[in-house]
């Protein structure tokens, strides 16, 4: 008997931050996604914004503290992956020391709590769409944060081309 082959989707984008990288992931998780029921795509695509707009401004703020040359050099991975019906993010970036505890901070806040605050909210909400989202920073300042949700419904006749 044959085993079953695992459908298995990857998509890799590395580029310097900016908003034009936000736009282009937005329209690349869309299409990534295409297949996915039309309610879990959106908040899906939701998560992966924030997601995306926090690493940007990571990478920019670093570059104003450290000088913009380290801005310049610094690249945003993004990686989308989707196993049978669970769908896999990771999103990668150099960022400021100590941003694990800011993060940490601002997931465990009330939503209430956070309305007042400039910043937390995307990291809470794209918690709260997600089935899990963990974050580590590695000794060279390098973030990654990974989200993934389970039980992903997939559309007949779904499709992945670009």
């Amino acid at each position: 008997m044959r085993e079953r082959m695992t459908a298995l989707y990857k998509l890799v984008i590395e580029s310097a931050p900016g908003h034009d990288l936000i736009d282009l992931t937005d329209e690349l998780s869309k299409v990534f996604l295409g297949g996915v029921a039309e309610d879990q795509s959106f908040k899906l695509c939701f998560a992966i914004h924030e997601l995306m707009i926090n690493a940007v401004e990571a990478v920019v703020k670093l570059g104003e503290s450290s000088g913009e040359e380290q801005a310049a050099v610094t690249t945003i991975t993004m990686t989308l992956r989707m196993v049978q019906d669970e769908v896999f993010v990771s999103i990668s970036n150099q960022a400021g020391p100590q941003v694990v505890a800011t993060l940490e901070e601002a997931s465990r806040g009330s939503m209430e709590s956070l309305f007042q605050e400039e910043r937390g909210r995307g990291i809470m909400l794209a918690q709260m769409i997600a089935d899990g989202l963990t974050f580590d920073q590695d000794a060279s300042g390098r973030l990654t944060i990974e989200l993934w949700k389970k039980g992903v419904n997939r559309g007949a006749g779904a499709s992945h081309s670009i």
